[in-house]
């Protein structure tokens, strides 16, 4: 007896059910026609009184002898209507329906066995999306690793898992599994024709000029004449890429950045230490030209605004210093017999034939420049115009001096 209507529902239901409910639903049928399901009210259940509450005199008679109909013949037990309310078919709905399941697969490298031949679907369309979705190769090759974890745990004794380590956690072993891993994938990828011709033992151009050979490990690799130095193996044998590849970007934009943004020759030649990338120098060029932080700090300052034209002052014939401009320069210190002191110098230059006059002022007062324009102006000449910054001293004459004006102008009799 169950108080589940769903549960009586799922036993006899034609339909399919979730992976989960089949499982346990077939257990049953199999003993199904030597038992007989009933349904029981939730009120009449004894386990519902423990995680309901009630009475102690309740639990004990329902707990220890159940429903008072149960000391009954079956005849008289509780028949009801197994029709499913709304929500319940609702939730046997749910579960009835079949999953559907998603697969992926990771190739862990090596050719086709049967045709020994490279696989025409290399790298698989979850994987590969990881190469445009990604920032940095770093993260492509942790996602990688822990896939490649992942596939170890379920076949353990696979060979072609044989380089992942046994860790709990992603170690170097690991991380290069995985850069082994995808540099043999986009090799099978961008290069079957490489493969097929060293295979067969064709003619290929790239096997001729490259040396194209292929390793232990099924990639393939450039020989040249430092074979028998004594440089690490991807120096002396550095790894074949395409130009045009996601992988390579990632490639060279780790050694660029890891460079601390070096520039092209830099790159290249330490990118040439593990890989040799066909028409290298282009495509490192390229990105680097992409690249945001090289193009913020080495990019061209902003164009400069269109300039004005030049002011007529600047560019009319006149007597020097009849259009001039002044400031001050100092303070200067100086000594006068025993004493120390501060002195400025005026300087005036011509707007439009850049002479220079130069005057000793001795203060920052009003006074002092007054006098000190007193004579410039009996050496020099009047100046129709003069420009000038904010200076206090430059204010205060200038409205003492239009004071005077205005008061000439309103008293004839002072002309």
């Amino acid at each position: 007896m169950t108080d589940a209507r769903c549960v009586l529902h799922w036993i006899k239901s034609s339909k399919p059910l979730s992976v989960f409910v089949a499982n346990r639903v077939s257990e049953i049928r199999t003993c199904g026609e030597f038992l007989s399901f009933r349904h029981v009210p939730g009120e009449c259940n004894p386990a519902d009184v423990a995680s309901r509450g009630g009475l102690v005199a309740d639990l004990q008679e329902s707990w220890w002898h159940g429903p008072d109909w149960l000391r009954t013949t079956s005849d008289q037990w509780p028949d009801e209507d197994l029709t499913l309310s709304a929500d319940e078919s609702d939730l046997a709905s749910k579960e009835e329906q079949a999953p559907t399941l998603h697969t992926a697969s990771l190739v862990t490298g090596g050719s086709d066995r049967a045709t020994d031949q490279p696989s025409p679907h290399t790298i698989p369309s979850g994987l590969g999306s990881v190469l445009t979705r990604t920032s940095s190769l770093r993260k492509v090759l942790k996602i990688t690793a822990l896939c490649m974890k992942f596939l170890k745990k379920l076949r353990p004794n696979s060979p072609r898992l044989s380089q992942i380590s046994n860790s709990y956690d992603i170690v170097s072993q690991d991380i290069q599994a995985a850069r082994d891993w995808w540099t043999r994938m986009v090799q099978r990828e961008a290069f079957p024709d490489i493969f097929k011709a060293i295979k067969t033992n064709a003619k290929h151009s790239s096997v001729a000029n490259l040396g194209v050979v292929i390793d232990d490990n099924g990639i393939l690799r450039c020989a040249g004449r430092l074979s028998n130095a004594e440089l690490p193996t991807d120096q002396k044998l550095p790894k074949l890429l395409p130009t045009y590849h996601a992988f390579t970007k990632h490639v060279i934009s780790e050694v660029h950045g890891r460079l601390l943004h070096a520039g092209v020759r830099h790159t290249l030649a330490q990118t040439r230490q593990e890989f040799w990338i066909i028409r290298g120098r282009a495509i490192v060029r390229r990105i680097l030209d992409q690249c945001s932080v090289c193009r913020r700090h080495e990019g061209r300052p902003f164009k400069l605004p269109s300039m004005p034209p030049w002011p007529k002052e600047r560019i009319t014939r006149a007597l020097p210093f009849t259009y001039v401009g002044l400031d001050y320069l100092g303070p200067l210190l100086i000594r006068t017999g025993t004493e120390k002191g501060k002195v400025w110098i005026k300087l005036v230059t011509c707007l439009t034939t850049r002479a220079v006059h130069l005057d000793i002022v001795s203060g920052l007062s009003a006074a002092a420049f007054l006098n000190s324009m007193r004579r410039f102006a009996a050496r020099r000449g009047k100046p129709k115009s003069i420009v000038c910054n904010n200076a206090p001293q430059f204010k205060l004459v200038r409205s003492v001096l239009d004071d005077h004006l205005k008061l000439i102008l309103a008293n004839p009799d002072l002309l």
